[in-house]
């Protein structure tokens, strides 16, 4: 049994701090197959559900979307201030390896994350 399987799995948590433009977090380049378990996202102000002024932060698989947290309306509701919010479970997929990882924080209108911060629970296959 390996050190870094589904039954260890280990945090990654990155510091967004306050976003207000559209903007994209390089997290790291996969050398091995990996698994994410979950991605929560925090902001200690919280954002309102609204459908023009909204937060989105998308985990990427280079160009592809494999988790998602919204506050447009409809989409998973608000962030309550200092609550972590889930993405759905069922967006999790598996990462293949030779891909690139990435935070892209999509900003509507008026929409910010004040001081936010992004929580990745994943597991390496070794």
């Amino acid at each position: 049994m390996s050190l870094n399987n589904e039954n260890n799995p280990m945090e990654m948590r990155v510091a967004l701090g306050a976003v207000t433009a559209d903007t994209q977090f390089e997290l790291k380049r996969i050398t091995k197959k990996m698994k994410i378990l979950s991605l929560s996202v925090i902001d200690p102000t919280g954002e309102a559900e609204d459908a023009v002024n909204y937060v989105e932060v998308k985990l990427l698989r280079d160009a592809a979307v494999l988790a998602n947290v919204s506050t447009e309306t409809g989409e998973g509701g608000g962030l309550a201030a200092g609550v972590w919010q889930d993405a759905p479970e069922t967006d999790i997929h598996d990462v293949l390896k030779d891909a690139d990882l990435a935070l892209l924080v999509d900003i509507s209108g008026t929409g910010a994350l004040n001081a936010g911060a992004v929580a990745l629970v994943r597991y390496v296959e070794v």
